[in-house]
Parts: structure tokens; sequence; C-alpha cells
């Protein structure tokens, strides 16, 4: 971009110069948020004199430490109790967390068999509980002391136990389910320099920079991504945009944000060109 300007008969080009740097943001230098949603501050390179003009995400890594069961997402079960002679629903709202069938269990064995305005129950577990992890369509039951029932309505759980709308939750001392312990197959990266920028007709993933897999990789791996069998995604922006401080938040496909640890961090390195005036 060349301006021209005349001064007693002296020509001056002036121009804008583009450069292109790398930079890597990590969750642990936010200065707001948490683990999986944060807001870092750019340097000097993204100051006044400074207005993006592109940027390619070329490296990510973190943990694999992402909770199955999350705060406001899947972590109610509404539960009908024995109450004297009659009954009483107590919602259960477990702490966000990774489960097993063996700890989730525990969980709600605490729950039970502590009363509050009813009857206290204790669980009978199964013989082995790690079944339901390497076998997630195994049908698994347990065993109450005292006739309980599990209640679909207000409860968020439901594809965690593998409970339907089609099956029947009967009050009964014998429970069966087909847990889902899973954690997300991808993980949608999501960032404030990609506004408005969406991916899928239901808009869930507006500001979209990288959808990272997690394949094969187990609960407690560390993960390092580089996009190699794919082009490495580029965002340009026609007008430029001057930015200070960057979001990033981590998703999973339906759009909600993921949790992980707060001691534990997401790191990746971006490169963007730039433009400031020489």
């Amino acid at each position: 971009v060349y301006a021209c300007t005349y001064i007693h008969s002296i020509f001056i080009m002036q121009r804008s110069v583009t450069s292109a740097k790398f930079i890597t943001i990590s969750g642990k230098n936010k200065v707001s948020g948490n683990a999986a949603e944060f807001t870092v501050a750019l340097d000097r390179a993204n100051s006044d004199n400074h207005t993006l003009v592109a940027i390619n995400p070329v490296q990510a890594s973190f943990p694999h430490l992402f909770y199955n069961i999350r705060d406001d997402v899947n972590n109610i079960l509404n539960v009908e109790l024995p109450n004297g002679g009659g009954t009483i629903i107590r919602q259960l709202t477990f702490p966000e967390g990774y489960y097993s069938l063996g700890t989730f269990l525990n969980q709600l064995n605490t729950f039970l068999s502590t009363p509050i305005g009813h009857d206290p129950v204790s669980i009978t577990s199964p013989t082995d509980l790690n079944t339901a992890i390497q076998e997630p369509t195994k049908v698994i039951s347990f065993t109450t002391d005292l006739p309980i029932s599990l209640q679909l309505a207000g409860t968020t759980l439901n594809e965690v136990l593998g409970l339907t709308a089609n099956t029947a939750y009967a009050t009964t001392t014998t429970l069966q389910l087909i847990p889902h312990f899973n954690t997300p197959d991808e993980v949608y990266i999501h960032s404030s320099l990609t506004e408005n920028r969406s991916i899928g007709s239901d808009n869930k993933h507006a500001d979209l920079l990288d959808v990272i897999p997690l394949g094969d990789v187990a609960f407690g791996e560390y993960i390092r991504y580089t996009p190699k069998d794919t082009p490495i995604t580029r965002y340009d922006f026609n007008s430029g945009r001057m930015i200070n401080s960057l979001n990033i938040s981590l998703r999973d496909s339906s759009g909600a944000i993921l949790s992980f640890p707060d001691n534990h961090y997401f790191s990746m390195t971006l490169r963007y060109e730039y433009t400031h005036g020489k």
C-alpha cells in the first residue's frame, strides 16, 4: 500500500509493511478465566501501530484430562427414594470431574446413604466396575437394599448413564444401565480472533479457530497436535484487525465449554501476519 506526498518538489513515499511472526499463547499466562476458557494479553506486536491481517494455527498441546461430568452440563440426577411409608424425589448434584463407573457409584452411594428427607439406601456395586469403561455398550446391573427409581425429568446425566425416554425406570431394587463415561472425541478451539466464522448450520461454532481430534489418546496422556495431514487453516482479515488481547475457549461438539483441572494448561502456537507503518 503506497501513499504519495509532495513537499517542495521532493517526492516522499510512505508504505505499510507486512511482517509475520510466531507467538505461543498459553492458559498459564491468562489474565482471566480458567483452564478451558481464558484471555491472554498480547505484546506490542499487536499494539496501536500494528494491524492483524491473517493468522494460522500451527501447533497445540494440552493434557487429555477433560471431565466427563461437568457443572451445568451433565451433573444432575433425580432419584425417587423411600420416605417412611411414601417416597420423595431428591436431586443429586455430582461434583465436576472425571468418573469411572466405580467412582460414580461410590459417589451415588454416598448421596443415597446420607438421609436428607429420605430413608438411607445402600448400593451393591457390580463385581467388575471396569467392564463399563472397556465395553461401553454392555448392560451393567447394580442393586439397592431399598427400592429406588431414576427420574428422567430434570436429569442431565441421561447420556452418561444411558438413560432413555424409551425405557421405564420403575421403582426397583435392581437397576440396569448402559453407561457412557466417555470424554470428547474432538476439541473445538474457539477464539475471539475468528468471530463470525462458523461451521455447520447450527451456529454452535461461530468463532472456530481449529478442531483437534483426540483419537485413541487415553485419559491422562499429553497431546501434541500439528495439522500434518491437512492444509493449515488460514484466516484472512480483509480490513485488518487491531487486537490487544485474545480469548480462547475449548468446547465439545455441542458447543459446550469443556472442563479440566486449573493446574494444567492448553497452549497453541500461531503464525500471524500484520501490517505496520514504516
